[in-house]
């Protein structure tokens, strides 16, 4: 993955984890601990690992999909992470 790939997947993870932030907060009237958090796991790796290998590792452990979600909290975040790619994701 070229460096301006790499680059421009960081640009992205960044406004995701904004968008997050704000739709959060429109609907639980807060931002989280997890709100800050959501997707830093992926910010520091891209520039090095790209994104293949920061996507596997995140989905392989990031409480927020599916497969790992169990309290409510995780499933939270997992609706918010889904509301908020409408405003990140290219289209």
């Amino acid at each position: 993955m070229s460096s301006n790939n790499r680059f421009s997947r960081l640009v992205y993870t960044l406004q995701h984890r904004k968008a997050f932030r704000q739709v959060e907060k429109e609907l639980f009237g807060r931002v989280t601990l997890r709100g800050y958090l959501h997707d830093l796991d992926k910010v520091f790796p891209y520039p090095i690992q790209g994104k293949k290998c920061t996507y596997e590792l995140h989905q392989k452990h990031a409480r927020h999909y599916l497969a790992r979600a169990h309290t409510r909290a995780d499933f939270e975040e997992m609706a918010v992470d889904w509301e908020c790619t409408k405003f990140t994701e290219a289209g």
